[in-house]
């Protein structure tokens, strides 16, 4: 009991002599607050393609006795607020200390940032202006388009080209190099014609005319960006003139001639043509024919015109126990008929010159016979 009163006694002392329940004061504190960032980019002129990354540092706390929230608690809310016209700009990220995007279009870009302390407590949002120059926004401008001969007639070898120039490869932009894509096209032909380009994708391509008239062509030109450039051309062709010193024998049409199909049974036995209506062949124990094309004709070879032929072989009928026989080679002046039946085979040839006429069909009527 004397020493409950004891304790009693002395919390009486301390309290006034007030016998009410006791409770411990507040620690004196500070209230923490978000301190302000500012807002860094890579490149503060960059060009276009250009990819660039933002950051924020924190800036210095307070001088007066306020508790600042450590950087390492804090986190990062970025947004673009705005974009040149026609870019489709976005950050990879909007929670993140770094966040990036591609520069697009030349213009002002706008970055705000707003930095969270671990409570929930945000501070001032801080905002960044970016100037984009148009260094890697350009596309490439097609000049002259270019024909060789200057005045061809028909039956020439045409030979295209342009020229072609891009701000983005020139002085000190260098941004991309000086490669482009190529892509021509025919978008009108004189009537008749069938003429067509060697190579669509090349920076000089050449086409046969194989007619007089007007051939009309567009040219999209590429850089390695995907940006494009476009022009067209027309080129006239004359009428090829093959008239002698006395003017006469003129021929108006030369070079616009389709060539004509004739091929020759040249094996086994004699040679003999295919014009005939059927070509009895004595396969003398074996199973194959030989035939050639050799005798196809162009008019435009006459004239001066060095076409090409292609040839194209199609087996049309056997015999009814020979539905396995074939052609060795359909594509080329020469093939092979190898039967497995006796009996009447019929094949079909037709010949295509480099222009893309194409010859009437020859049908070649044989009758096997002598199969081992």
């Amino acid at each position: 009991m004397r020493l409950s009163l004891s304790l009693t006694l002395a919390l009486l002392a301390a309290t006034g002599g007030c016998a009410e329940s006791y409770s411990a004061p507040e620690t004196p504190g500070c209230r923490e607050s978000v301190p302000a960032v500012v807002p860094t980019s890579s490149d503060m002129a960059p060009r276009v393609g250009e990819v660039v990354t933002l950051g924020a540092k924190t800036a210095n706390a307070p001088a007066s006795g306020e508790c600042v929230a450590r950087s390492s608690d804090l986190t990062y809310s970025w947004l673009l607020t705005s974009v040149p016209a026609g870019s489709h700009a976005s950050l990879n990220a909007t929670t993140v200390d770094a966040p990036s995007f591609v520069v697009d279009a030349a213009g002002t870009y706008v970055a705000r940032v707003l930095a969270v302390d671990s409570t929930g407590h945000a501070g001032k949002p801080a905002e960044l202006r970016i100037e984009a120059g148009s260094c890697g926004a350009n596309a490439p401008v097609v000049g002259l388009l270019s024909s060789a001969p200057a005045t061809p007639a028909s039956g020439d070898t045409v030979t295209l080209g342009a020229s072609v120039t891009d701000a983005d490869t020139e002085g000190t932009c260098d941004a991309h190099a000086a490669s482009f894509a190529y892509t021509w096209s025919f978008t009108d032909l004189p009537p008749g014609s069938h003429s067509a380009l060697n190579d669509t994708h090349v920076e000089h391509p050449s086409f046969v005319a194989d007619t007089a008239g007007t051939y009309a062509l567009d040219l999209v030109v590429t850089d390695p960006t995907g940006r494009a450039g476009t022009a067209s051309v027309s080129v006239d062709v004359a009428a090829a003139n093959t008239s002698g010193p006395d003017g006469a024998g003129d021929e108006p049409d030369c070079g616009s001639a389709a060539p004509v199909a004739a091929a020759w049974k040249v094996a086994p036995g004699s040679v003999m043509d295919c014009s005939v209506p059927l070509i009895p062949t004595d396969l003398e124990g074996g199973d194959q024919i030989m035939l050639d094309a050799v005798p196809s004709t162009d008019a435009d070879t006459l004239c001066g015109q060095n076409q090409s032929l292609d040839y194209h072989w199609t087996l049309l009928a056997t015999p009814i126990d020979g539905a396995s026989s074939q052609l060795l080679a359909t594509g080329s002046r020469t093939t092979v008929l190898q039967v497995t039946s006796e009996g009447e085979y019929q094949l079909r040839l037709v010949v295509t010159d480099s222009t893309g006429r194409a010859s009437p069909e020859l049908v070649c009527a044989l009758y096997a016979y002598g199969l081992k």
